[in-house]
């Protein structure tokens, strides 16, 4: 049956973002990016994260995560990049 998990760990990552409570936004988007079902959109918002806590290696390796999921998609490149670079990646959203 359905589970709600993926859309609550999503919500719960974007309110801690929105309080500024970086260790749970963190461990909220990388068991969805964990998942095998997830998407850029959590990479998009993981990688950049990690990023501005300095946790550099771990971008890393999510943003090859992020290549070989999905390498059709140039995005996944971008984070990949901007990963290896240790900048945070401008997001669209």
């Amino acid at each position: 049956g359905f589970t709600p998990e993926k859309e609550v760990r999503r919500q719960l990552a974007e309110v801690a973002m929105q309080l500024q409570d970086t260790p749970m936004a963190l461990e909220q988007l990388q068991k969805l990016m964990d998942a095998p079902d997830s998407d850029i959109a959590v990479a998009e918002k993981l990688i950049p994260l990690l990023l501005t806590e300095n946790r550099n290696e771990e971008a890393y390796a999510a943003g090859k995560t992020a290549i070989s999921r999905w390498t059709q998609n140039a995005r996944a490149y971008d984070l990949d990049g901007g990963a290896l670079a240790g900048f945070p990646i401008v997001t669209s959203g």
